[in-house]
């Protein structure tokens, strides 16, 4: 057929022009209105807040049609009518031209009878009851399946997935599960739900094999895994040693699979593939955060690294790191301040008595500026990771601090002497489930944080603190996310210390924690009115974020509402919080959002009264929270 076209290119021009020219044509045009038509149970105004077809750019007057999208809206809109009952919904699009430019979208769609699920069959089952499969087919998480109720399609789908995972966590590797409907009532517009399981063997693993490892030792790789020969072929165990493998930081890829099926299927050799990353490297970055000191600034960093992932291929690491932040200021282009530098060494021990307890050691110099004080810190620390699931996980520390600080501006209180000698534990404690670890829609994090440092020497100080940190994401709607905080902690001297020292007390104020006040400026402060810090703190956030309201730019709207205290016992006698309220934008970028807030320092005077004083403008890197 095609040598045909080549002798005739009259023929071939003109089916290149009918092909290519609409296509052009259509993309440019811009949609001028979108209607629904045969849609009786859901109101218009509920289903078009499902299509994207006319959603407008900030800097477009109208939209611009893209069939893809439209094609899109239509699998979300059948797909909608399928969750609530309407099997047998059909939704079709089509255009009409309106002038030369414009042209209006419109999905006609048949709704078809509503179907009511009677009651769950299931065949072929030996293994789990009957009353098991039901349990978990029908208690699926956010779409569950219940008797008299508009039957769910993707319930009905992952319910099935649900089954399968079952099976396949029980060993049978093979297994297959088969979910259809029944046949619809027509007097009751009910139907059942039928799965049909293929069980197959339970499957035994009869061997593993390791390929693509050239500096990586075998038993390394071996060592990773949950499975070993003759355990049952889980697939939650299958898929946690790809991800411990992963986890490692030596391989590109990891991937654990069947690589041969021995006999009747109730034996397998296990093929374990990895694809190993350079074990030496080099690098610079430079980047932007958020600083911790005054509303207009932002932190430029800049590091120099040179590491080696895989010492004698063990897994073991170590890794040199230079690093260096810049102040920028923004009010005077082109003003920039040096406020810390960092030289770090560590090194990975990842299996401590035959034991995944991966056990890090790190040394560092870290001269730091503050507004009041400067500050040049040593120091050694030695710690063990413990991982209790893939979101629960837990460090100790032992810590050897050594600090020295220009006490000129700060009170000799806080100071105690001009070089601070430290010997602690510090222990964290971490539950994270959030689904995105840059900018969260669903999800909590918990963090617990506790120090001690001991009065090893008679002048070195001797202090305890604790801070208990959470937050919560939810996404509400289709776009919008709720996210709220709350920080508390606590610091407290012992012995024969009168007060924590300025270094390690709480500070808050700024784009990432009380926005509308100066940084660091809530709390105690001292004779000449520079903050000090305080022993006792208290945060609440309250964020409503909303992408893409602006083109791409989103929009967040926020409380906040925290405070220092001097210490305890200062904050029992008087529980007073300062609060901030604003809105700002931000753009989603793939490393991370940038963000403009516009903060108000609200005041409540004794008699009730709310005033809003002068704005503030913060600059950032990544959400607040």
């Amino acid at each position: 057929m095609a040598h045909r076209l080549l002798k005739k290119p009259g023929i071939l021009l003109i089916t290149l022009l009918l092909l290519l020219v609409p296509a052009s044509t259509l993309a440019q045009r811009k949609v001028t209105d979108i209607t629904l038509e045969g849609n009786t149970w859901f109101s218009t105004s509920e289903l078009k807040k499902l299509t994207r077809v006319g959603y407008r750019p900030f800097f477009s007057r109208k939209p611009t049609f893209n069939i893809l999208v439209m094609n899109r809206d239509v699998t979300y809109l059948r797909g909608f009518y399928h969750d609530r009952g309407y099997l047998f919904c059909q939704v079709e699009a089509a255009t009409e031209s309106v002038g030369d430019d414009d042209l209006v979208v419109h999905f006609t769609i048949d709704e078809g009878d509503r179907t009511l699920l009677s009651h769950l069959e299931f065949s072929g089952n030996t293994h789990f009851t009957e009353q098991q499969l039901r349990g978990w087919a029908s208690n699926v998480r956010g779409a569950r399946l219940r008797e008299g109720s508009p039957m769910n399609a993707s319930a009905v789908q992952i319910g099935g997935q649900v089954i399968l995972r079952r099976y396949q966590n029980a060993g049978f590797h093979f297994a297959k599960v088969r979910p259809r409907t029944g046949v619809r009532d027509l007097t009751t517009g009910m139907a059942s739900i039928i799965y049909r399981i293929e069980e197959g063997p339970q499957v035994r693993i009869m061997g593993i094999r390791v390929v693509g490892n050239r500096f990586t030792k075998e038993e390394v790789i071996l060592r990773e895994l949950t499975l070993t020969n003759g355990d049952l072929l889980r697939e939650e165990e299958r898929i946690e040693s790809q991800r411990r493998l992963f986890s490692t930081g030596v391989f590109r890829t990891a991937s654990v699979t069947v690589g041969e099926v021995l006999g009747d299927s109730t034996g397998v050799i296990l093929l374990v593939t990895v694809n190993e990353m350079p074990v030496r490297y080099v690098g610079t970055g430079t980047g932007l955060a958020g600083d911790q000191q005054e509303q207009f600034d932002l932190r430029f960093h800049t590091s120099a690294v040179w590491g080696h992932r895989n010492l004698w291929g063990s897994a073991r690491a170590m890794e040199l790191n230079a690093g260096a932040d810049f102040r920028l200021d923004f009010r005077r282009f082109g003003d920039s301040e040096l406020i810390q530098k960092e030289l770090s060494l560590r090194y990975l021990e990842p299996w401590i008595f035959n034991t995944r307890l991966p056990l890090t050691t790190l040394l560092y110099v870290r001269p730091r500026s503050y507004p009041e004080y400067d500050t040049e810190e040593y120091g050694v620390e030695i710690g063990v990771a413990k991982e209790y699931s893939l979101r629960t996980r837990a460090w100790l520390n032992l810590a050897f601090r050594q600090v020295r600080i220009d006490s000129a501006a700060v009170s000799q209180a806080l100071v105690p002497q001009e070089r601070s000698s430290l010997s602690g534990i510090n222990s964290t404690f971490e539950r994270d489930t959030r689904d995105n670890f840059l900018a969260p829609i669903r999800g909590s994090v918990t963090r617990v944080r506790f120090n001690s440092y001991l009065r090893l020497q008679q002048q070195n100080p001797a202090y305890t603190s604790a801070l208990f940190e959470w937050a919560r994401y939810q996404l509400t709607g289709s776009r919008t996310v709720v996210a709220i905080r709350t920080r508390l902690g606590l610091a407290w001297p012992h012995g024969k210390t009168t007060q924590v020292p300025i270094f390690d007390r709480f500070f808050l104020g700024g784009a990432s924690s009380v926005r509308g006040h100066q940084e660091r400026s809530l709390g105690p402060t001292d004779s000449e009115g520079d903050p000090i810090g305080g022993e006792a703190v208290a945060l609440f956030n309250l964020e409503i974020r909303r992408p893409q309201q602006i083109g791409p730019l989103g929009l967040i709207v926020f409380a906040d509402a925290g405070n220092v205290w001097r210490d305890i016992s200062a904050m029992r006698r008087r529980f007073k919080l300062a609060y901030g309220m604003g809105i700002g934008l931000f753009l989603d970028t793939p490393i991370g959002p940038f963000r403009i807030d516009h903060g108000w320092e609200v005041t409540v005077s004794p008699d009730g009264d709310v005033a809003f004083e002068k704005g503030i403008f913060h600059f950032s890197v990544m959400y607040a929270f």
